[in-house]
């Protein structure tokens, strides 16, 4: 017998869920802010250029560098939440936990959003409270690392202000891009309607400057998808078997946001090349030795911890049963799940073309790895979904003793809570509290900073959001003792 959905399971899982929810917020809320958080959200002069010129034309017209561009929704979304919402949540508590507060309930978010996405993509269920779309939810929570494997597959960042950069945006580019997955496997899935695509359009275009990953991974999906409908639809001839609303709502319009998401994402790609960043760095390693750092990058992902390696191996195990024992599964769906496979392949090898950055000598690490962890993850989601519905008898067991192995190493990697805030909390109250404009502090944690603060005048930036946040009311300068 397959899985049975009885209320006892049911209920149990969903508590489940929400104590691993609670567990997460907590863990959000105790991390550290991140050294570039005042620059890109206060911001500096230099990457507040971009809200002038969002679409980056000036930076093409004059050939000269600009701050963030070809980011802007990222950058804009960043300014708008913490000068907004920290003192939103000022009504309820200190100005100082607003901001962590503020953090965590942004991070929770996306940690929710990820769950319902993957719960939509699996079981094509619209209801965030069906019976199915809890059981993914069940079972992708312990995969969302923030502690002992985040260092290879972590997905919500510990700096706050690259959980905008990173998983934010994909998230959104995800949600316009399921149901047009939907609509090439799904041949009973309505497509769009006419507000889902100028939603849809609206969406791709503004999200298209959402980061540094958004433009090549919109690219190749843009790309791939559009390949897999023309199979369908053309090679296939299953085009002529439409009428003309299924062929406005299943190929037109998916295929009209496809394109403008391409050449939308491709101008934000371009942008790059202006970036101070991207120009400054991309002398530092010559191409050819970029491709042999990516190749020790991904050794080291599969080798310093057990978190994506294991998840590569049941998923695996997973098309391996799946191909064997359910081949009507295996045959409908094969091309989706290589559709992954090559994309993840020619991500991978555009990431060297990024430039160099010293802070991720490897190319490769768990930030720009986050599309290759989201395709894994679906790949094993769709995978488990389906034979946890189909095997029965002591296949059924065995599998799901496999697939609760694999979820306990998650679990137990992330129990607990670290209160690694505590230090720079702390640092920000006696900083509030004092009546000095210059203020030496006795701890050497970074306070909103990558390293301690050791000369007041670099804290020039950071008093100014203080203030933003009502933590300071005047200007206030600090340092610390240089570390031994």
């Amino acid at each position: 017998m397959a899985l049975r959905y009885t209320k006892l399971m049911m209920w149990l899982l969903a508590a489940f869920v929400v104590v691993d929810l609670g567990q997460a917020f907590l863990q959000y809320y105790h991390c550290p802010m991140d050294g570039d958080m005042v620059i890109l959200a206060l911001p500096a002069e230099y990457a507040g250029e971009i809200f002038s010129n969002p679409t980056g034309l000036k930076a093409v017209m004059t050939g000269e560098p600009m701050g963030a561009v070809g980011r802007f929704t990222a950058q804009y979304s960043l300014h708008l939440f913490y000068h907004h919402v920290p003192s939103w949540l000022q009504a309820f508590v200190s100005p100082i936990d607003s901001i962590y507060l503020a953090t965590a309930l942004f991070s929770l978010l996306c940690h929710i959003l990820f769950l319902y996405l993957m719960g939509r993509m699996v079981t094509r269920r619209r209801n965030p409270l069906a019976r199915e779309n809890i059981l993914v939810y069940a079972i992708t929570t312990p995969l969302l690392a923030f502690y002992q494997y985040y260092i290879v597959q972590g997905l919500i960042d510990r700096s706050p202000t690259y959980t905008f950069y990173y998983i934010w945006p994909i998230l959104i580019i995800i949600a316009v891009l399921i149901p047009i997955v939907h609509t090439i496997f799904y041949d009973e899935e309505k497509g769009f309607g006419w507000l889902g695509f100028i939603l849809s359009l609206i969406v791709v275009i503004v999200w298209s400057q959402g980061g540094p990953l958004i433009p090549p991974l919109a690219i190749i999906w843009g790309l791939m998808l559009l390949g897999a409908m023309g199979y369908k639809y053309i090679y296939l001839r299953k085009f002529s078997g439409l009428n003309l609303q299924q062929k406005s709502h299943k190929v037109y319009f998916p295929a009209i946001i496809l394109i403008i998401m391409i050449l939308a994402s491709g101008w934000a790609y371009f942008l790059k090349k202006y970036n101070p960043e991207f120009i400054s760095n991309d002398a530092l390693a010559p191409l050819a030795d970029r491709f042999k750092l990516l190749l020790k990058g991904l050794w080291i992902i599969l080798t310093i911890e057990k978190g994506f390696s294991l998840l590569l191996l049941v998923t695996g195990i997973n098309l391996i049963i799946a191909h064997k024992l359910v081949p009507e599964y295996w045959h409908r769906f094969k091309y989706f799940f290589f559709a992954l496979a090559i994309f993840s392949l020619v991500y991978l090898a555009m990431l060297p073309f990024g430039g160099y950055r010293s802070y991720r000598p490897y190319i490769v690490r768990y930030d720009t790895l986050i599309p290759v962890t989201i395709c894994l993850i679906t790949v094993f989601l769709h995978t488990t979904y389906t034979l946890l519905n189909t095997l029965t008898s002591v296949r059924l067991s065995l599998f799901t003793g496999m697939i609760g192995i694999l979820l306990l190493f998650n679990i137990y990697g992330d129990l607990g809570i670290q209160h690694l805030e505590t230090c720079e909390k702390n640092a920000l109250k006696e900083i509030s509290a004092s009546t000095s404009d210059t203020i030496f502090l006795n701890s050497n944690c970074n306070i909103l900073s990558w390293e301690p603060i050791t000369s007041p005048y670099t804290s020039h930036m950071i008093n100014d959001m203080l203030r933003v946040w009502n933590i300071t009311d005047r200007d206030k300068l600090f340092f610390s003792k240089k570390p031994e």
